[in-house]
């Protein structure tokens, strides 16, 4: 009895070279995104959606930049770009809002709220300033 065995083409496996590659083996799309087996596409796979806060095919995904919209994003001042989101700043000469109140550097002997940029103090019931 004689045998005959098949040499295969790259990647293909099995006694008579049936098995067809798996095209997501080579990690194909984006970083954390998903590679699904798909023979009806030209390259044998699909790739699941970019991760938040990019765009893309999911082969290739790219930051979105949230500041080059204000409605992309909610600062008051400045906004600044990061991988996969933003982050608020204030413009030169300015601070974030500090909290007198829960600092307790407000002076105020009962009661104090916090205002942007500012406090307010007043008293318990009973009491005037």
């Amino acid at each position: 009895l004689r045998t005959v065995g098949c040499n295969c083409s790259e990647q293909y496996t099995g006694d008579f070279c049936e098995n067809e590659p798996d095209p997501c083996l080579d990690d194909p799309c984006y970083e954390g995104v998903t590679c699904t087996r798909d023979k009806s596409e030209e390259l044998g796979y699909t790739c699941g959606a970019c991760p938040s806060g990019r765009t893309g095919d999911g082969v290739s995904c790219a930051d979105i930049n949230e500041c080059a919209d204000p409605a992309d994003n909610n600062c008051p001042q400045e906004c600044e770009n990061t991988l996969g989101g933003y982050k608020c700043k204030c413009r030169p000469g300015y601070i974030s809002n500090i909290d007198e109140c829960a600092e307790k550097t407000s002076g105020c002997g009962q009661r104090c709220k916090n205002l942007a940029g500012s406090y307010e103090c007043s008293c318990d019931p009973g009491y005037e300033l």
